[in-house]
């Protein structure tokens, strides 16, 4: 490394040449990490001379890759420090000077320019995706200076993890009540000094020392009234409840409380401090001392007793009954004390009941099924004649984990059945294998006339609460298509079918076992998406006496009622309808992950089914959830791509058509200074008018879906600043708007910008757009390849105040996530029903937002992406 020449009388090369070492990490692992220290060490193996020379360890302006060249080498821009040694030459200097490790770390006492520590701090708190350094002899033209390094060099890094967010926090109620309700529903208390609730979290688990930090400001923001530590002077481990009393709070005053965790770190080298989390969300009360006092909540039936005094029952999706009971009726009173004629209620952060009407100060019993493994709340409100709310009563219980199912078919090629329970394998009747999976390798086929699947006997008592779920892919819409469904003698006991009349996915049920019965319906808001992954699922609520469809995880309108089931023996048939005695409505597509419960799922486990989460342990990845690729175009890959198409590898056959968009030629290396030249093609767009479309949709816009693309902006397009550019690089069209897109914007006055992800809330003009951006510290970086990846997270609950709505978008540039770990909330979604286009987008009707710059490698996958998957991936195709 250095400058190779020659130098008294010893010579390196005849052909003198400089060399610079560069060293790239990727830094995913430390994203969102407190740096403490960075040290770097890289062995030099041999000096040209005894003495010593000065090496500089620098931050380049850019990544590096197996195309980089001296000509296309990056810049140093920010010299980490630097080192006068010499190592190598062993017993041929006096004192011998053996080979050995160069240590680069921050000597800021006395070289105030050396910033490792500082700069690797910065690039974690800003999730930069990798780090890249250059190590270069000081005086490049000094071929004293000439030094042999080895090229494993390390980089140490010394961090801490920030503390997480706290959970299970609120203001307490009764004994083990917790309320952390909206501003639009405070929880209304008659303690004037409340105790709030929280449990400290962090990723260090029983290693962390952590404490909850407290505040509670009056609700509209004007000030804050109290805040406390707890504990106050010592600190606890992972998942430690803590609680702390307020101070005393004005009566009939609105208040909002929040809480953080704080973590305690101290190093080997005994630096110490603490890190804070991010607060959570705010939770308001109201101190209301004139208020009736809280309805008494008790189990009618016994199945969930008070979590104070009893173990966890039930399971979750089995349902108990509970009785509300006005606070101040005395039973040995003759008449009514209470003025309650009506009462509300909600479970857990779920949505607010109706209002339930009942004789003047009496009691109701309602029917509730807990959602959730572990502890459960139920929060209750009376109301008087004038509409005046009691404040909040509470009962929390615990529920056992849910039933496991009683069939699970993965279709990877096979006809078993992966449960536990007793095993119900299917026989194929015409049904072919499809390599083009929902999940693992392989799915059911069916060719809409006569193919079919089908178990030897019954697999669920259809009097009983039961579910069904299964990934379909439906390529028609002509005559009516059954993906499953039970079969009776002359009827089925469900079906859950695509409906030609409706042209909707509905879960229906028979009322009768006769020909022609009668039908109850629960049907889907919207039209199917042919040819994209859609997943369903049918409920059947025994205790509910409901039916309820799902569509990507989501409940359609509400729950239809149903009084009369009736059993049906017959076998479970994958793909057609038993009806009249006979199969019928042979199912037109793909089916893949077939499941069926013997009880009624809650919506969110439903929810959850549909996010499809990775079972498989030998990876990895188990618990992330399990895209597919639906469509894979890259301009670089010559086979492929030519003229003015470039082929769909994903097998989907969605080719991409040229519009204006050109295939170029792109070198790198300089042949002049005995570089080697590589070409490779790129799909370049002039930002005026071209752009490229395959046919759409590609996806069910209404279920999670990822897409990703190597993206070059050209900074001879964005150059006059007097202008504000918005660009943009993908999305699905619809007939006014795109449905989501992915742009880049730059303000006038200004050569960066930001990459934004969006969706708008309608498809027609004044549509109002959601985005989530990259931050200040990622702006775009012109004339640089950055992989871009979106996420649409259908199943997330990206809202704090509403966690039933859900849905929300993820921006990741390169492999860092813009913004908060939870996305930003979207939950409107409407299917795009035109091409999908890269270069352009669709806005109020027109062709707009023409792209400037080149697209490489772009694929689309059903289905959210891990950030740990986005990372492994941008660290695999690094440019």
């Amino acid at each position: 490394m250095g400058r190779c020449s020659n130098y008294a009388l010893y010579l390196c090369s005849n052909s003198p040449y400089t060399q610079r070492m560069y060293f790239e990490y990727p830094l995913s692992s430390i994203h969102g990490k407190k740096v403490l220290d960075a040290t770097m060490e890289v062995y030099q193996e041999w000096t040209f001379t005894c003495d010593p020379h000065w090496y500089d360890l620098s931050r380049v302006d850019k990544g590096i890759s197996s195309s980089t060249s001296w000509s296309s080498r990056p810049t140093g821009v920010d010299l980490m420090g630097d080192r006068n040694v010499a190592y190598g030459r062993g017993g041929l200097c006096t004192p011998p000077q053996p080979a050995n490790w160069v240590r680069f770390s921050d000597n800021v006492d006395e070289e105030t320019n050396e910033n490792l520590t500082t700069t690797l701090a910065s690039y974690a708190a800003n999730k930069k995706p990798q780090i890249t350094f250059s190590l270069t002899a000081h005086d490049e033209s000094d071929a004293a200076a000439w030094a042999r390094f080895r090229n494993d060099a390390k980089l140490s890094v010394t961090y801490v993890s920030y503390p997480g967010k706290p959970t299970s926090y609120g203001v307490q109620q009764g004994t083990t009540g917790r309320a952390c309700n909206a501003s639009t529903l405070p929880f209304a208390t008659s303690d004037t000094t409340p105790k709030m609730l929280a449990t400290a979290q962090s990723t260090d688990g029983s290693n962390a020392q952590l404490r909850a930090l407290f505040e509670v400001w009056k609700a509209d923001g004007s000030s804050r009234t109290w805040y406390a530590a707890s504990p106050s002077s010592a600190w606890v481990a992972d998942n430690a409840p803590r609680d702390a009393t307020s101070s005393a709070l004005a009566a009939q005053t609105d208040y909002r409380m929040r809480v953080k965790t704080q973590a305690y770190y101290k190093t080997d080298r005994g630096a110490t401090g603490v890190l804070d989390s991010a607060w959570s969300s705010w939770c308001y009360f109201r101190v209301d001392t004139d208020s009736p006092p809280p309805p008494v909540v008790t189990s009618a039936d016994g199945v969930y007793k008070p979590a104070e005094t009893d173990p966890a029952a039930g399971a979750v999706g089995t349902a108990g009954k509970f009785t509300f009971t006005p606070a101040d009726t005395n039973p040995t009173t003759s008449g009514t004390q209470s003025d309650v004629v009506s009462y509300k209620w909600k479970l857990n952060s779920g949505a607010l009941s109706a209002p339930i009407s009942v004789a003047k100060g009496t009691s109701t019993t309602q029917t509730i099924t807990p959602n959730q493994a572990g502890e459960n709340t139920i929060q209750v409100w009376g109301y008087d004649a004038a509409g005046h709310s009691s404040l909040t009563g509470y009962y929390s219980f615990l529920v056992k984990g849910a039933e496991q199912p009683s069939g699970i078919w993965h279709l990877d090629n096979t006809l078993s059945d992966a449960t536990t329970a007793t095993q119900h394998p299917l026989t194929s009747s015409g049904a072919t294998w499809d390599t083009l999976a929902r999940s693992g390798s392989g799915a059911a086929k069916f060719d809409g006339t006569s193919a079919y699947l089908s178990t030897s006997g019954g697999v669920l008592d259809t009097t009983k609460s039961f579910t069904v779920s299964a990934w379909a892919r439906l390529t028609k819409k002509d005559v009516n298509y059954t993906v499953l469904s039970q079969a009776g003698t002359n009827a089925s006991g469900f079906q859950l079918y695509y409906s030609s009349s409706y042209n909707a996915w509905i879960f229906n049920r028979h009322q009768t076992d006769v020909v022609n019965p009668e039908i109850t319906r629960s049907i889907g808001t919207k039209p199917p998406v042919l040819n994209v992954w859609t997943h369903l699922a049918g409920v059947y609520d025994a205790a509910g006496q409901t039916l309820q469809l799902y569509v990507n995880g989501v409940p359609q309108g509400t729950p239809a009622p149903f009084t009369t089931p009736w059993k049906a023996s017959g076998a479970l048939q994958v793909g057609r309808l038993w009806s009249d005695g006979g199969g019928k409505e042979n199912f037109a597509g793909t089916i893949d992950e077939v499941k069926v419960w013997s009880r009624a799922l809650a919506d969110t486990e439903v929810t959850h089914e549909a996010w499809l989460e990775d079972e498989d342990l030998s990876d990895g990845t188990a618990g992330d959830p399990v895209p597919a690729l639906v469509a894979n175009w890259d301009a670089a890959d010559t086979a492929n791509a030519t003229g003015t198409t470039v082929k769909d590898t994903s097998g989907f056959g969605r080719n991409l058509t040229l519009n204006g968009a050109a295939l170029t030629q792109i070198s790198t290396g300089d042949p002049d200074i005995g570089e080697e030249v590589t070409t490779r093609q790129t799909m370049a767009l002039n930002g005026t008018s071209a752009y490229a479309t395959a046919t759409g949709p590609l996806v069910d816009d209404s279920g999670s879906f990822t897409a990703t693309a190597w993206v070059t902006l050209d900074p001879a397009k964005l150059a006059d600043t007097s202008k504000s550019y918005t660009v943009q690089v993908f999305g699905q069209s619809g007939t006014s708007q795109s449905s989501w897109g992915v742009w880049y914007e730059q303000p006038a006055g200004s050569t960066q910008g930001r990459w934004t992800f969006g969706r708008p809330d309608k498809d027609g003009t004044g549509a109002v757009w959601t985005t989530s951006a990259s931050t200040a510290f990622t702006t775009a970086q012109l004339g640089v390849p950055v992989m871009l990846t979106v996420v649409y997270d259908a199943q997330a609950a990206a809202d704090p105040v509403d966690t039933s709505k859900l849905g929300a978008l993820k921006l990741y540039v390169d492999s860092a996530l813009m913004g908060d770990e939870d996305g930003v909330s979207y939950s409107a979604p409407w299917q795009g029903g035109g091409v999908f286009e890269i270069g352009r987008a669709k806005i109020n009707g027109a062709a707009a937002r023409y792209f400037p710059g080149t697209v490489d490698s772009f694929r689309v996958w059903a289905g959210a992406t891990s950030t740990d998957m986005i990372a492994d991936r941008r660290n695999a195709e690094q440019r």
